[in-house]
């Protein structure tokens, strides 16, 4: 088993806490988003969309996190992180269309204009810049051209910060009902979101703090907690030297879906 992934936030991390609470043993291969190595030919190969996780097994190659994650829920039942209930499956898929529609889009490019880009010197934004022209996927090149662009991002973040406080209350109302996001039992609900929700109390704090988002809070530290989550988290990518706080290393991500 075989696993391309980044540094342990955001997509690369559900795929991560996936693998270690199943307790599997897997080839760890880093694939350097700032750097763009995800739209390298023989990447491509993998992922024609340039997209990182990709999962190796066996004779499958696997991408797409959510159903990557159903994949080993499938292949390897034990422990079960799939409700039992046809409700509670319900909710996991609700929340994994959420995730890849609204959540990730909006956290990827906050994440990548408050905390990444400032980090970027004026000649490492020229090189990308030039680097971003190259990218052979023209829905990914126009949407590098543009997050490098800080004059032109004011829309998109607004966009992002409405959808992400969408999001947000329909967690600690949800939260309020029961004691995971899908149910009574920890699922893979918990792991897709816990990666892109964890960051938002210093990403967005105006929406998820103490006072307004309790019951997300109580729910963060729980995911947290678990030793699989944190063995995942400290993952240390073979030769990669990660700038600043892992989890806050997002690259734009693909761009919002902007209907349903």
């Amino acid at each position: 088993m075989l696993l391309y992934h980044a540094w342990p936030c955001g997509h690369s991390a559900i795929a991560l806490i996936g693998l270690h609470e199943k307790g599997l043993n897997f080839e760890s291969r880093y694939v350097d988003l700032r750097a763009l190595e995800q739209y390298s030919s023989q990447f491509l190969v993998l992922n024609p969309h340039g997209q990182v996780p990709v999962l190796c097994h066996n004779e499958a190659t696997l991408c797409e996190t959510t159903a990557l994650l159903e994949y080993l829920e499938e292949a390897f039942p034990a422990p079960r992180l799939m409700p039992g209930d046809a409700v509670g499956r319900w909710r996991v898929r609700v929340w994994g269309k959420m995730l890849n529609e609204d959540i990730a889009p909006s956290v990827s490019l906050l994440a990548w204009h408050q905390w990444t880009l400032p980090t970027l010197g004026n000649s490492e934004r020229e090189k990308l810049r030039a680097a971003a022209q190259s990218i052979p996927i023209e829905e990914r090149r126009v949407q590098w051209t543009l997050a490098m662009d800080e004059t032109r991002l004011a829309e998109q973040l607004q966009y992002s910060t409405y959808k992400l406080r969408v999001a947000v209350s329909r967690v600690e109302k949800d939260l309020a009902q029961t004691t995971w996001l899908a149910g009574l039992q920890y699922s893979l609900a918990d792991i897709y979101l816990f990666p892109m929700f964890v960051v938002l109390p210093q990403l967005l704090p105006e929406l998820v703090n103490a006072n307004a988002t309790p019951r997300t809070l109580e729910w963060l530290a729980a995911v947290r907690s678990r030793p699989a989550v944190q063995s995942a988290l400290s993952t240390q990518p073979a030769g990669a030297a990660l700038p600043g706080d892992p989890l806050q290393m997002f690259v734009p991500g693909p761009e919002h879906i902007r209907w349903g």
